[in-house]
């Protein structure tokens, strides 16, 4: 009896040892999080991808940027390892709207104009393509500086159209 509870035990701790703990995903103010390519995204250890400080998240509202009739949100989400994501959009925002995205450029930080995606991967870019994508807000309260919202989007190798990275299942909330 005492060898068949020793080999239960043992057998139990392996079984636990196997398991792994599966990320949650974050939830409440200053959270983003999505799938890449199937993948938990949540960034952290960066807040600017050029730089080395902060929390790796940067969601910011300009309304009617550039004296334009438009207005201009932008997010930045870095894990600072594998991934890097810029958002654009510049329209007239409105909630329960959803947005779509139009062919993306190399350099996210040119031609604030156009709605668009860029992500870094390594040494890669994957830009959007008209229609590739959208986002939507689920509240955006300019007052009190409430933004939330749900996205989705392939994105295009700049220089192998045929590799593609799909982003689904994602969502923010500043």
């Amino acid at each position: 009896m005492k060898t068949k509870i020793i080999i239960f035990l043992t057998a139990l701790f392996f079984i636990q040892a196997s398991c792994k703990k599966q990320r949650q995903r974050p939830t409440g103010d200053d959270t983003l999080s999505c799938y890449i390519d199937g993948k938990l995204f949540i960034p952290k250890d960066n807040f600017d991808i050029y730089s080395a400080a902060g929390s790796g998240l940067s969601i910011e509202y300009y309304p009617k940027y550039y004296n334009n009739d438009i207005d201009f949100f932008f997010i930045e989400a870095t894990d600072h390892n594998k991934y890097a994501i810029i958002i654009n959009l510049c329209d007239n925002i409105k909630q329960n709207r959803k947005y779509y995205f139009q062919d993306g450029i190399d350099d996210p930080y040119s031609n604030v104009t156009i709605s668009r995606v860029w992500l870094k991967s390594k040494n890669m870019r994957y830009l959007s393509k008209q229609g590739s994508g959208w986002i939507k807000f689920t509240k955006f309260d300019t007052i009190a500086g409430d933004y939330k919202g749900k996205f989705e989007f392939d994105l295009y190798n700049k220089d192998n159209p045929n590799d593609v990275i799909h982003v689904t299942d994602g969502m923010f909330d500043n």
